[in-house]
């Protein structure tokens, strides 16, 4: 797992190769507004069945959470002042988590993946902008 620090020092997204994972635990840290775990079980483990409680929270960030299933996606990593922190490939198996700025992204090969984000949609004019290349 890597970190991708802001330019401010704040954790702005993490990847993970999730083949390089061989335990239990939670990548991401206690206060982040989507949290990433990791499960590794052997045969016939059972969790405890439980609920999830009604919960008031304010979320101020858009996280959004992408994973390859297979091919490869090259991804510019944007911080708030929309310039390029890092650049990451994430090949099968592989995900990147960012907590807040922007992204551009690319296809490297045919490419299938699944993202996630915090939820309700209010629309791309209140979600997003989008940036003109240069």
């Amino acid at each position: 797992m890597k970190k991708i620090l802001s330019k401010n020092g704040e954790t702005l997204a993490i990847v993970t190769n999730f083949d390089d994972h061989d335990t239990t635990a939670f990548l991401t840290d206690s206060q982040n507004e989507m949290q990433l775990g990791v499960g590794v079980l052997e045969a016939g483990h059972q969790f405890i069945p439980h609920m999830h409680k009604d919960v008031s929270r304010e979320l101020t960030k858009t996280s959004e959470f992408i994973f390859v299933l297979h091919g490869a996606l090259s991804i510019d990593v944007l911080d708030i002042d929309e310039s390029v922190v890092e650049t990451v490939v994430l090949n099968s198996n592989c995900a990147l988590l960012q907590f807040f700025g922007g992204h551009d992204i690319r296809s490297d090969a045919q490419t299938k993946y699944f993202e996630l984000k915090q939820g309700p949609y209010l629309g791309k004019d209140a979600d997003k902008y989008e940036l003109t290349k240069s």
